[in-house]
């Protein structure tokens, strides 16, 4: 995987964003999937959430992805859990869980589709909690961000 790093000049912190990366990937992708992956990490102080997955293909066999994070260097295990969240939306992409096309009305728009069907919120449902994509990322989150920790720690 070819990983870079812009917004910071920390050296410590583009080296552990990309070995977590790494990391991330080689626990949610086969091998040959991970070593055609090319990602831009952006970090930004300006950014209104903590993360995003960009999928710079929008294709349905992506390759290349930007995950821009909030940059937050007093709280650098925040931010390398926000990356094992948007890790897991790589994953989507590249295995194509997640992708868009367009809806069949006139003048529609992009739809996402997951696992090969339209995903449409239901009444009350919030796209960023309830999306079967986030309930995914939300839950595999934690326990990568743990695996990272004790492989980092050494145990």
């Amino acid at each position: 995987m070819l990983v870079n790093v812009f917004g910071t000049k920390n050296k410590k912190l583009i080296s552990d964003l990309i070995e977590a990366s790494e990391f991330f990937a080689d626990r949610l992708m086969d091998k040959r999937m991970v070593e055609n992956i090319e990602l831009d990490i952006e970090l930004d102080k300006s950014l209104d959430c903590k993360g995003y997955c960009i999928n710079e293909d929008d294709t349905r066999r992506s390759r290349y992805f930007t995950i821009q994070i909030r940059n937050a260097p007093e709280d650098k295990d925040d931010m390398m859990q926000t990356l094992a969240h948007e890790m897991v939306h790589v994953k989507q992409h590249a295995k194509n869980e997640l992708y868009k096309i367009y809806g069949t009305a006139k003048g529609s728009r992009l739809e996402p589709v997951w696992k090969g069907k339209i995903w449409r919120p239901r009444k009350g449902e919030d796209t960023c909690y309830d999306s079967p994509w986030e309930i995914e990322a939300y839950g595999r989150e934690p326990g990568l961000f743990n695996q990272w920790l004790k492989y980092k720690n050494g145990n």
